[in-house]
């Protein structure tokens, strides 16, 4: 069914403008559609039948988004993520709406790639269409999208970033995984936040890796390493911020592709893992033998994505 694009001759300019409900569900449905296609993307042959084959239907309900409006009132497709919520055409979606789990997964893709705004126009071709998403799929979150989608002859479509390559350079904190009291720390009491600990354990989220971690520094101190790993899904979830608290010296990291990787002593920590509005808190014992500490986070699984 076609969106229903409220016209901005019908308000003031002081107005809010919604969807109407049946409009949201197919923007909805949309999203939903652009993960899923991705996901094939990621998994399957890109030039195979089933990639194929989502991509054709994609495309037909994205022309049926338009259904038989006035090309001068909706020309255009636009999806933008504005503080932490998203737009459609300038109109923002409804709290109910932005709350669904599609939605929301789709705002962590749009974060989690440094997306500020996808266009589509409303006359692209199915190729053009194609190689448009294809180009935002496999480019990094710093990639310069204009040179590649002119390489791919996109012309009907447009990306902008969240912010440059050499802004995230500029603006990225300095931190020190060094800057903290590397005082031994005695051996947490034997039942101290056990039931949490076995919990995560149990789920996968906490294991050890087979080899062995630092050893001892120039002091004698005994370092162990936590490797907090961070995910959508299957997706590596970057600059996701990691606050490891013993009570006394408090350390943060940010996640990388390969997770976040902070050098402890052995004991108990409180961690917390803070994406945008998204937050948990864990709590995880480092051991006293020469094993790092793997911790394993998937942010789809727990808020139900």
């Amino acid at each position: 069914m076609p969106i229903n694009l409220p016209n901005n001759r019908e308000f003031q300019s002081s107005d809010v403008r919604y969807f109407d409900e049946t409009s949201e569900n197919e923007i909805v449905e949309f999203f939903e559609k652009l993960l899923h296609y991705f996901g094939l993307v990621d998994h399957c042959d890109p030039m195979g039948h089933k990639v194929g084959e989502a991509g054709k239907n994609l495309f037909k309900f994205f022309i049926g988004l338009f259904g038989n409006s006035d090309p001068d009132d909706f020309s255009y497709l636009s999806i933008s993520e504005i503080h932490s919520t998203l737009q459609v055409n300038d109109i923002q979606l409804s709290a109910a709406t932005q709350n669904r789990p599609v939605a929301a997964a789709f705002l962590l893709f749009m974060l989690e790639n440094n997306l500020l705004n996808i266009r589509f126009e409303r006359a692209i071709t199915h190729s053009q269409f194609k190689n448009f998403l294809n180009a935002i799929w496999s480019s990094t979150p710093t990639d310069d999208l204009s040179e590649i989608l002119a390489e791919a002859n996109v012309a009907m479509a447009s990306v902008q970033r969240q912010v440059s390559y050499e802004e995230c350079r500029e603006n990225t904190p300095k931190i020190s995984i060094y800057d903290y009291d590397a005082t031994p720390i005695p051996m947490p009491a034997e039942n101290k936040a056990e039931s949490d600990i076995l919990d995560a354990k149990e789920s996968g989220e906490i294991g050890f890796a087979d080899e062995p971690a630092i050893t001892d520094d120039e002091n004698g101190v005994r370092i162990r390493r936590l490797i907090v790993k961070v995910s959508v899904g299957d997706h590596p979830l970057v600059n996701a911020n990691v606050l490891v608290d013993d009570g006394v010296s408090p350390m943060n990291k940010s996640t990388d592709i390969d997770g976040a990787v902070i050098e402890l002593t052995p004991g108990e920590y409180n961690v917390q893992i803070t994406y945008e509005q998204f937050k948990i808190d864990r709590v995880v014992t480092i051991p006293y033998d020469d094993k790092e500490t793997v911790m394993n986070v998937d942010f789809q699984s727990i808020f139900e994505f």
